[in-house]
């Protein structure tokens, strides 16, 4: 209650401001809070394997690209993150054995991200398990549902992604 309450305290002092309809207000806001709630309740299940969202997906990337290794850089446009989140997920990463860095074999500046034999069986081993997961949190939504929940995601995406002078996806 206390959540519609503040929504609705929200949207009654931004009726008055030019460009702001409520209606798209209230959608924005109602979906930037699921999505955050989404966020934080898998990382609060991945916590359980000492392991944040951010880390499995870099693991998760750097598994499907067997016997490559991939830039910081690449992998924070992959998994988006920030560069500087990057270096620190990276950092735990490496703290825990699962990636280790090497250098770049053109470039001096550059490093190049791989799994490690310990990054390899941690996430081979816990892949299905976290599958499962993802079936269980989407398991309310049939497949066209779905499909329309990823198209109308990717529109909002491409709206935040021209703000800031890239193009849409």
């Amino acid at each position: 209650m206390a959540e519609a309450s503040r929504l609705t305290r929200i949207l009654d002092y931004a009726q008055n401001i030019d460009g702001v309809e409520r209606p798209v207000l209230r959608t924005a806001i109602q979906c930037l809070v699921a999505l955050e709630g989404l966020k934080f309740d898998l990382n609060r299940h991945l916590s359980r394997f000492a392991i944040s969202k951010s880390q499995f997906f870099v693991l998760s990337e750097l598994f499907f690209e067997p016997g490559q290794a991939l830039t910081p850089a690449e992998l924070a446009d992959r998994v988006v993150l920030t560069r500087a989140t990057m270096t620190s997920c990276l950092d735990g990463l490496e703290k825990q054995g699962h990636v280790a860095r090497l250098p770049h074999p053109t470039d001096r500046r550059m490093t190049l991200i791989r799994l490690t034999e310990s990054g390899w069986d941690y996430i081979e081993g816990h892949l299905p398990e976290h599958y499962r997961t993802f079936c269980a949190i989407f398991n309310g939504l049939n497949e066209a549902e779905g499909r329309q929940l990823v198209k109308l995601l990717n529109l909002a995406r491409d709206g935040a992604r021209t703000l800031v002078g890239e193009p849409p996806l």
